[in-house]
């Protein structure tokens, strides 16, 4: 901190004193060492002691000889200010943020640190805050975004009970054999999946065996990965993950190659996209479906870029996280992305462990005693 502070009053003196740190950051370190190789400040500029974060100060600073790895920032002429007058106190602010405020219980996982980064070493209870928004405005006390607009209430879908419970019914009991299938018993599989959800003649293009915690995809689970060739399609070609002691289905994807352009609007809503990734869900895995927080926020309308043009999603991403007796481990989740044009699936991930070392749930603090913490 000293070398960047000192390296800021070489090339911008004076600078430094109307700033603040509002940043610093050593996690960057090589594998198997504890100790950072580089170490990154961010000086946040101050007017009238209020923070103007468009204007910065950044440099980074190598962990073994103490040199100037980098240096930027960002210094404008400024006009007229909006004045703090008539603004919201900052217990006024606490207090709106409190009440709007959800704290969600979940289980974090702790990563050994000198091991690739899936692996696990424990589990630990912990309080996170969840807020709808990031910004009041200091005058009206509602929430705004980036562009100072205050932010309408966010939309969001369910899955409905009664679905819920129609798509469970479909759960049939999950075989675990003693030996790993074979090469050619998931080759078969991967036609029969493929074949079924994208439809065309299928080309095996390479299949190999994996295990253990090197793999985001499979959490350690023993799988076969195929790659393969959709041969009466343009350019389709994709990769399935199977099991190879249940058979399920832990990853589907196909990559496309396709034209995008602005003002190309989707022909699917959110909405719809939002059941056939549902629908997914239900035909490979229905029997973990009430074991995932299903509600989804619907994302804010794409605006018009300086040009006119609008940017339209290609696809809708969802992220279902793992819930364990209503405690969200996020770690394991199912993730999938559909076609905004044609409502089909493009990825759909299962990422799901067993056994894991969870904590006990005694002795945790209430919510509101997080709330009193934050």
């Amino acid at each position: 901190k000293a070398k960047a502070e000192a390296f800021i009053n070489k090339i911008l003196p004076g600078k430094l004193e109307e700033t603040e740190l509002a940043y610093e950051d050593n996690s960057y370190r090589p594998m198997g060492t504890p100790f950072p190789i580089r170490y990154q400040f961010r000086y946040v500029r101050l007017i009238d002691g209020i923070k103007f974060e468009g204007n910065y100060i950044n440099v980074g600073i190598d962990g073994a000889t103490g040199e100037v790895q980098s240096f930027y920032y960002r210094w404008d002429d400024i006009g007229d200010l909006p004045k703090p007058e008539g603004i919201k106190t900052s217990e006024e602010a606490t207090r709106i943020y409190r009440n709007r405020m959800n704290m969600d219980l979940i289980y974090l996982p702790i990563r050994d640190e000198t091991k690739p980064y899936y692996n696990i070493k424990n589990i630990k209870l912990a309080y996170r805050p969840s807020l709808d928004f990031s910004m009041l405005d200091a005058k009206t006390g509602l929430p705004i975004g980036w562009d100072g607009k205050t932010r309408p209430s966010q939309e969001s879908k369910e899955l409905t009970p009664a679905r819920l419970q129609e798509i469970k019914k479909q759960a049939k009991p999950i075989a675990k054999q003693d030996q790993e299938i074979s090469r050619e018993r998931a080759e078969k599989i991967a036609r029969e999946v493929v074949s079924d959800q994208f439809g065309g003649k299928i080309q095996i293009d390479a299949a190999n065996y994996i295990e253990g915690d090197h793999y985001w995809d499979t959490a350690g689970r023993k799988a076969w990965n195929v790659l393969f060739t959709i041969e009466d399609s343009k350019g389709k070609n994709g990769q399935i993950m199977i099991d190879a002691l249940t058979e399920e289905i832990i990853a589907l994807s196909a990559w496309i190659n396709e034209p995008y352009a602005p003002n190309m609007k989707p022909e699917v809503t959110w909405e719809q996209a939002y059941d056939n990734a549902i629908a997914l869900i239900a035909k490979y895995h229905p029997d973990k479906i009430d074991q995932l927080k299903l509600k989804q926020l619907k994302p804010e309308e794409p605006v018009p870029d300086a040009s006119g043009n609008i940017y339209y999603p290609m696809e809708y991403y969802f992220n279902f996280p793992r819930l364990i007796d209503g405690i969200l481990y996020e770690e394991n989740q199912f993730s999938v992305s559909i076609h905004a044009r044609t409502g089909g699936m493009l990825h759909f991930n299962c990422r799901w462990s067993e056994d894991l070392p969870l904590p006990p749930k005694t002795q945790t603090i209430s919510k509101e005693q997080a709330k009193d913490v934050i």
